[in-house]
């Protein structure tokens, strides 16, 4: 086992509310999710990095109380912004909202309430 149950569970709260904290732009209405994201220089052989490009990421995970699905997005080279937060992140609650309807995932209200 990598990392116990009670330290997935910090983790994923831990990541939750810094992404509640900043507003971030991925953000699902009526779940609660955890996530990160990722900007990553781009290694360019005998050069070092390539300056002003970047790869983006955003990892996330919902609902955090019960997850169901883990969703990664990667941009490679996005040309309106090198930061993951700006470009990859709002592609996350686009996809998770489209995920929960085909896997028939209530809101947090409404799956709580039924439990």
């Amino acid at each position: 086992m990598p990392i116990s149950a009670k330290t997935a569970h910090t983790v994923s709260e831990l990541l939750a509310r810094s992404l509640e904290s900043e507003a971030s732009d991925a953000l699902v209405e009526g779940y609660r999710i955890a996530g990160k994201t990722g900007t990553g220089e781009i290694p360019v052989p005998g050069v070092g990095y390539t300056s002003g490009e970047t790869n983006t990421s955003f990892v996330g995970w919902g609902p955090v109380d019960d997850p169901r699905f883990l969703v990664y997005i990667w941009l490679e080279k996005p040309s309106t912004s090198i930061w993951g937060s700006e470009v990859a992140a709002p592609v996350f609650p686009e996809v998770v909202e489209q995920l929960t309807l085909l896997m028939k995932i209530p809101p947090d209200r409404i799956r709580k309430a039924s439990n």
